[in-house]
């Protein structure tokens, strides 16, 4: 009895301490913010239709349903969501949704993931487009999203507005994560960069991966970028060979695969610091392997 005793003491004794933790994050991200948020009357007319909402990574699906799990890839922590209202026009609403993702990158990632090359970029924050009736944007950890109920171009200054109320209350440097920086400006497509904190090419194992497309002579290709924080690169090689076998992968040659039943080449190759490395159809290959060459220059700069 005295053993059994023990035993449930240290598990309450851990239950308290994990909810303890878990409220105190909790309570250090909702006041965080909601501290970004526009005060009433702070843009002309336009107050909150009701209290904020908080939803976390536990409940998430009760907001955003099917999208959760692509949120919680990116170890989403907290979200806070609210309407305001115009007290001109009362039928003009706008949803300010705040996600904090903990990270630089995976805020970066998760906005990059919802976003086309093809939108309409705007100067805000690290990175901003507007397609009414949304405007979204992240800076540092936070990504940021506004909605307006209406397509009537009226809104869209004050959609702006609102988005450089938030801007101005994240502190922070406005800025893409560092990796970005280093792939090659020449025929880059541009807003193509992207982040996958996990399952980079839909492969178990394969996280922390940034990308960029490029299109060089009318051929398509994507660049990759794999920082090293753990293992030297030669070492954390072996282990994405590993991977890549086992997900049916074929060696080409040497640090080169092609994709079973498909007609695509992966170069992939150990650098300083960093794995880098790119896809394309087979093809065009040669030409992969010149950018790549580009790619490894810059990245021996930084040494």
């Amino acid at each position: 009895m005295v053993k059994h005793r023990i035993v449930l003491a240290i598990v309450i004794l851990l239950l308290c301490t994990i909810t303890q933790w878990v409220s105190a994050n909790d309570k250090c991200s909702t006041e965080s913010l909601l501290s970004l948020l526009p005060k009433n009357n702070e843009i002309k007319n336009w107050i909150m239709k009701e209290s904020p909402h908080f939803f976390f990574a536990h409940n998430l699906w009760k907001y955003i349903n099917g999208a959760a799990p692509r949120y919680l890839k990116y170890d989403f922590r907290c979200v806070v969501t609210v309407e305001y209202t115009n007290l001109t026009t009362s039928s003009l609403t706008i949803l300010v949704d705040i996600y904090d993702m903990g990270l630089l990158d995976n805020a970066f990632g998760m906005f990059a993931a919802e976003r086309s090359p093809n939108y309409h970029f705007i100067d805000i924050g690290a990175e901003a487009y507007a397609e009414m009736p949304v405007l979204n944007f992240f800076k540092d950890r936070y990504y940021v999203k506004l909605t307006a109920y209406t397509l009537d171009k009226s809104v869209q200054k004050s959609l702006i507005r609102f988005a450089q109320v938030i801007e101005s209350n994240i502190k922070g440097e406005a800025r893409l994560p560092a990796p970005v920086y280093l792939f090659p400006e020449k025929d880059l497509i541009p807003h193509s960069q992207r982040f996958f904190l996990r399952d980079f090419l839909n492969i178990k194992g394969l996280n922390n991966w940034f990308t960029a497309e490029y299109r060089v002579n009318r051929k398509q290709m994507t660049l990759f970028l794999h920082p090293c924080k753990q293992n030297i690169p030669a070492v954390e090689m072996k282990n994405i060979d590993a991977i890549l076998l086992k997900h049916g992968w074929l060696r080409s040659g040497q640090f080169s695969y092609t994709a079973h039943k498909a007609n695509k080449v992966l170069v992939i190759k150990p650098g300083k610091s960093y794995i880098y490395g790119g896809m394309t159809a087979k093809t065009n290959e040669p030409l992969l392997r010149k950018k790549l060459k580009n790619l490894q220059q810059i990245i021996l700069k930084i040494h």
